[in-house]
């Protein structure tokens, strides 16, 4: 359903001229995807990853049930749709760890929108959650960005961080997730093959085709 406007456009896709095409996916003048309900497609998503969501606990207790040194101050999930894996990791992370901050990362401004409703919904406090518009295609943009989010966002509560150990917190200090499919996005050659290998290693088992 979210995507029968595209749908409709398919002739023009098929067979139209290359600015035809283009004009399916401009967005609207306010920036919002036309070829897509987005927040009708993030929230049918969130609610099929049910059971991806029940092996990634395993993973969330072993990371965060470790001593507070050693285990990371964020969670952050790329691709956050309409909120409902932060939702749930807070269930299960919480418990273990009241001090780790959330963070939900979108292209689209629409699912940070729904992502929001659904954490505030969820009763998360508004100090435990940071959301952050990026495209995973630019990772080291979205580590920027996050920094500048968690800067801001400790300013904004004094009273629940200490400065020092939140100055300069980015991807590397977090746990990182992409449940959502990441989707529209172009494929880009691998710059550095060693780099992309060694970041590789570094991640969990928890990949789920």
């Amino acid at each position: 359903v979210s995507y029968l406007s595209l749908l409709s456009q398919v002739p023009t896709l098929l067979f139209g001229a290359p600015e035809q095409v283009a004009d399916v996916f401009r967005p609207d003048a306010e920036g919002r995807e036309r070829h897509v309900r987005r927040p009708r497609n993030v929230k049918a998503s969130g609610a099929n990853h049910g059971a991806y969501f029940a092996v990634l606990d395993q993973v969330l207790t072993q990371t965060f049930g470790r001593p507070a040194p050693a285990q990371p101050k964020l969670l952050v999930d790329i691709g956050s749709g309409d909120g409902t894996f932060l939702a749930h990791a807070f269930d299960t992370v919480n418990p273990l760890d009241p001090t780790i901050l959330y963070v939900g990362v979108d292209l689209n401004q629409e699912a940070l929108d729904e992502t929001r409703k659904t954490l505030e919904r969820h009763q998360i406090p508004l100090h435990r959650f940071v959301l952050v518009q990026g495209d995973i295609l630019y990772p080291a943009e979205i580590d920027r960005a996050i920094r500048d989010a968690v800067r801001a966002h400790i300013r904004r509560y004094p009273e629940q961080f200490s400065p020092e150990p939140w100055r300069d917190v980015g991807l590397a200090d977090g746990l990182v997730a992409a449940t959502f499919l990441n989707h529209n996005r172009p494929w880009r050659p691998v710059r550095n093959t060693d780099q992309a290998v060694a970041r590789w290693l570094k991640t969990t088992t928890a990949v789920i085709g």
